[in-house]
């Protein structure tokens, strides 16, 4: 027998290991690298959750939304991170080229929703009213990049962040509780301002 003969089947092994490692030790996605998992696993990328959360000067905790849409001029420094490529195989020195990133740029904030949600809720099921009145109004504050070719961003407060911290959560569902929880694929990444 040659030897080229045995070449697809070895080549086909070696991927199939190598993805089913990076899988279950590396956080790859079992749907990508080979996708031999996506019939028997509901990890799919889109079923990834990339949470980001930073510290002002002031010292106040805020969520970050859209941390991929940076203005035109900071997009270099993401150095090739993508959300899809976070949400696929995530590491740490993806988590920290985007922190670094986001430490590069000033932030607006934003209307998060909250007492919107509130409304709806409440709206849906009347009963909730004081459940919904021991709530906070609004329990953290949200900013985005700043961008001023944005119209709607060109007045108000601009923010410098001293620190960002990111994780990526993987959900799974429980059959026995019957409830979806969140699991971290790495330990939190934090990246702080250099002064």
């Amino acid at each position: 027998m040659h030897w080229t003969s045995q070449a697809p089947p070895l080549v086909l092994i070696v991927v199939a290991v190598v993805q089913i490692l990076l899988a279950t030790q590396g956080g790859l996605s079992p749907w990508k690298g080979g996708g031999f998992g996506m019939f028997s696993s509901s990890d799919g990328p889109d079923s990834r959750v990339v949470e980001v959360t930073g510290i002002t000067r002031d010292g106040e905790s805020v969520v970050l939304r859209n941390v991929f849409a940076l203005p035109s001029n900071q997009r270099s420094r993401l150095h090739g991170v993508s959300a899809r490529r976070l949400h696929v195989f995530p590491t740490v020195r993806q988590c920290e080229r985007l922190g670094n990133a986001i430490l590069n740029c000033r932030f607006v904030e934003i209307d998060s929703g909250w007492e919107a949600l509130q409304t709806r809720f409440v709206k849906m099921n009347p009963s909730a009213q004081p459940l919904i009145a021991e709530m906070p109004k609004r329990p953290v504050r949200t900013f985005i990049p700043w961008d001023p070719r944005r119209l709607n961003q060109s007045s108000g407060s601009t923010y410098d962040l001293t620190q960002v911290s990111i994780v990526v959560y993987r959900l799974v569902y429980s059959g026995a509780a019957n409830r979806i929880s969140l699991v971290p694929l790495l330990s939190p990444v934090t990246i702080r301002i250099r002064t």
